[in-house]
């Protein structure tokens, strides 16, 4: 968004910060929503929807506001202002912290499960490949796995 501010033309700017903003929104909410179940076990559905109007509310707020910004900023002005009102999320996605609660977490039990699965798949893959269909790197990607 500042970038588009700072550009001298808007339409390809625009189109540009239409799909890189809607995948910084997409990467900001998912981890947002995802940490709101981390943190609450009890009541969690009730902390997910507060969490999900947040959205709702932001929209809400960002019409109005959009509208005031270009009428005083011009269109560059705004964009930047959004901008860095947006950029505020690097602080709030610093806040994330994994809980420790006396064990290894949900998410390092998944992992270590995923890669025993694939620890597993490259071995049957190793010992049932007929040597004269594996290629080398084939072999040393399996090696690798393996040790």
């Amino acid at each position: 968004m500042v970038v588009v501010g700072l550009s001298r033309y808007y339409i390809k700017p625009i189109k540009s910060a239409a799909y890189h903003t809607g995948a910084g929104f997409g990467l900001m909410y998912l981890p947002s929503i995802v940490m709101v179940g981390y943190y609450f076990d009890k009541k969690r559905a009730l902390a997910t929807g507060i969490s999900v109007c947040g959205a709702g509310i932001g929209t809400f707020i960002f019409a109005p506001l959009g509208s005031f910004l270009v009428e005083t900023f011009s269109w560059k002005g705004a964009n930047i202002v959004i901008g860095g009102i947006i950029l505020n999320g690097i602080v709030f996605g610093l806040t994330y912290r994994p809980l420790v609660v006396g064990g290894p977490s949900r998410l390092s039990n998944l992992l270590l499960t995923y890669f025993g699965l694939l620890k597993a798949m490259a071995k049957l893959m190793y010992y049932s490949a007929p040597a004269a269909t594996t290629s080398r790197f084939q072999i040393r990607l399996l090696q690798s796995v393996l040790s």
